[in-house]
């Protein structure tokens, strides 16, 4: 084999190696994430806090076939609560059940 057939051939696989990275660059490119102009609309129900009410009451009452633990730690949550005592006249969001 000569010469200039062996530097043919090379130069014909780094075509195509070079065409290969070309296309998968150009494949992932456009696989980007598309964003959209709508917006997710969520709405929760809400509670008023009663006077010496508890999270455990609130969750037994909206949720009676529920463990309260469960609804508590929803609530908890939903609601970004940092303690677990409540005020008279608080507006408490209820996760949907």
């Amino acid at each position: 084999m000569n010469t200039v057939t062996s530097r043919a051939k090379g130069l014909t696989r780094l075509a195509v190696i070079i065409g290969l990275i070309i296309a998968a660059v150009s494949f992932f490119s456009n696989q980007s994430a598309q964003a959209s102009n709508e917006v997710a609309k969520t709405s929760f129900t809400y509670v008023t806090v009663h006077n010496g009410e508890t999270l455990w009451q609130i969750a037994e009452r909206v949720a009676p076939n529920q463990d309260p633990r469960d609804t508590v730690a929803a609530i908890v949550a939903l609601n970004n609560l940092t303690q677990s005592t409540l005020q008279p006249g608080q507006r408490i969001a209820l996760p949907n059940f």
